[in-house]
């Protein structure tokens, strides 16, 4: 059993029958909504590994992340998730947000403790198949992969948070994530390239 610092909890390896050996690290967090402390509990292959999750436990637990709701939908979760501090360029913060309001308008209604890879996989047909409100078209394929990243994201720091015990993104592979499309090469014509180079009509180009 690893004694760590005041916050850190402690680390201890269990070990198994037959199979490797894993650590679990426990450690008290103040719950936002209710004020009162909880012991929660995370497991990774090395000491290492679990001693970062903890401090990323901690990290959420100041930002006021972790809630003891297990009723909370994704949306509310989003608004906590979205509104802490955060290391990001303005531009990424308002792509960010866009991002965080497209996944509420789909799923943020299904409770966090219920999200599935159907609820994932549906959102993003949703979005490379329906209309929107504002905007007659479908997502293109590299909007559909921003959303994706920041959903997936926010999911994992939910697991972080000791809110979900995995994250349906986890059971997804990766070749079913949506594709940014392949742009169709231009050819310029003749009249194309003269306006391109600035060239008159008394030029002659040495590929003409």
């Amino acid at each position: 059993k690893l004694r760590r610092s005041y916050g850190e909890g402690n680390i201890r390896e269990r070990k198994s029958n037959g199979r490797k050996s894993i650590y679990e690290g426990r450690t008290w967090v103040e719950m936002a909504d209710s004020g009162t402390p909880k012991r929660i509990s995370v497991y990774g292959k090395t000491r290492e590994e679990v001693l970062q999750k903890m401090r990323k436990l901690e990290e959420l637990s100041k930002a006021n992340l972790i809630t003891d709701d297990g009723n909370q939908t994704f949306g509310q979760y989003l608004d906590s998730w979205w509104n802490r501090p955060q290391k990001l360029k303005p531009s990424s913060l308002d792509a960010r947000a866009l991002n965080v309001k497209r996944i509420k308008e789909v799923i943020g209604n299904v409770r966090l403790s219920k999200i599935n890879r159907t609820h994932i996989l549906n959102m993003d047909d949703h979005f490379a198949t329906k209309l929107r409100p504002t905007i007659k078209r479908p997502l293109s394929g590299s909007a559909r992969r921003q959303v994706w990243a920041v959903c997936r994201k926010a999911l994992k720091d939910a697991v972080q948070a000791g809110l979900i015990p995995f994250s349906p993104f986890d059971r997804i592979p990766t070749d079913m994530s949506p594709k940014a499309e392949d742009k169709e090469m231009q050819i310029l014509t003749m009249d194309d390239r003269s306006r391109l180079y600035g060239v008159d009509s008394d030029w002659l180009p040495v590929w003409k």
